[in-house]
């Protein structure tokens, strides 16, 4: 099953889900107003490739696991945990548009009014309820994964959710720290990568998978090797789109990463191999948050010109390749493991957002 008709297949759960939890939220207080934030989250919830649940119900699923349908309601807790992740990484980079709807805090702060309100920050009063509505969401999330503890090998996946947790915010701090450096070293930017994304996104979700299915002993290593490599690959490829995406196209804002000073495998490149001429130009948008779309053409042109653009597109191609070898060579996965996960490698090295 492709990732797309994965979706098809977990959504409907996956709403079933809301529809529920949003009930419930309805019997804690009637006011119109702190409903209408909660349901907000909706319009978050479940709008991108739904890819850690479908990480973690690929490998069950090939691996012979044969109760798919509770693994599936299982799996909503990946979706609902990635939910606050983002509403909680959007207050923290300011970021306006998320699946092309307004972010939770930006919704929150354009919708108060001031009539007979005391509100001195309308931004302050935003952040304030997502970071709540995001904390709604980690309980779910929690809560979520643990009505399933009668299940086989329960304990052992639950100890994957709680490391890939804690790699989060170990990752996200990493993410917010940089901002804050002139310069850091390329390890640095592996390591903030690996804990927020590869080991979030592939391996983590991919030992759920294999540990729900009786197999971690075997591919617990797979799982490590291999989603770190698509991670990177992943990781990398959301910078590059970042930059070059259409704004009308990709589902969140474009140049994100200039904006808040992030340190990627591009500027990094910059920094090491370009002249001090465009090395002034990139320090000119760099951290710059006035930077708008129509500066995009002159930043693309600045990262074609150095060479940093075609330097990432060829580590993706290289780090897909290395994913695409250690699927070849793992001798524990089934043929349809690895049919499903070499269908992966190419719809992520052909994605455009």
């Amino acid at each position: 099953m492709n990732i797309v008709a994965f979706k098809e297949k977990f959504h409907p759960i996956l709403e079933n889900a809301l529809h529920k939890k949003f009930t419930e939220y309805s019997l804690y207080t009637q006011d119109e107003e702190i409903l209408t934030l909660i349901h907000y989250v909706k319009a978050i919830i479940g709008g991108g490739k739904c890819i850690r649940p479908y990480m973690a119900y690929t490998l069950y699923e090939t691996l012979g696991g044969q109760n798919t349908d509770e693994v599936l309601d299982l799996l909503v807790s990946l979706e609902v945990f990635h939910a606050f992740a983002l509403v909680h990484d959007d207050v923290i980079d300011e970021g306006k548009v998320r699946h092309r709807v307004d972010t939770v805090h930006t919704f929150v702060s354009n919708g108060i009014q001031d009539n007979h309100r005391s509100i001195k920050n309308k931004v302050h009063y935003g952040n304030s309820q997502a970071i709540l509505i995001g904390d709604l969401l980690f309980s779910w999330s929690i809560g979520r994964f643990h009505e399933f503890n009668h299940m086989p090998y329960y304990y052992d996946a639950w100890k994957v959710f709680y490391q890939m947790i804690d790699e989060v915010a170990v990752g996200q701090m990493i993410d917010v720290n940089v901002m804050t450096r002139d310069s850091i070293d390329s390890q640095l930017i592996e390591t903030k990568m690996r804990l927020k994304t590869a080991g979030y996104t592939f391996v983590r979700p991919m030992q759920i998978g294999v540990t729900l299915a009786g197999k971690q002993s075997e591919l617990k290593t797979f799982c490590m090797d291999f989603g770190i490599a698509l991670g990177l690959a992943f990781q990398t490829q959301d910078d590059i789109l970042d930059i070059i995406a259409d704004p009308q196209v990709i589902k969140k804002s474009v140049l994100s990463d200039i904006r808040e000073h992030q340190h990627t495998f591009l500027t990094q490149y910059v920094l090491e191999h370009a002249n001090a001429e465009a090395i002034a130009e990139l320090e000119t948008f760099w951290g710059n948050d006035e930077i708008s779309d129509q500066d995009q053409q002159r930043i693309i042109a600045l990262f074609e010109s150095t060479g940093a653009l075609e330097n990432a597109r060829e580590k993706v191609r290289d780090y897909l390749n290395q994913a695409r070898q250690i699927a070849q060579m793992e001798k524990a996965i089934t043929k349809d493991t690895r049919k499903e996960l070499n269908a992966l490698i190419d719809y992520i090295g052909n994605r455009s957002y």
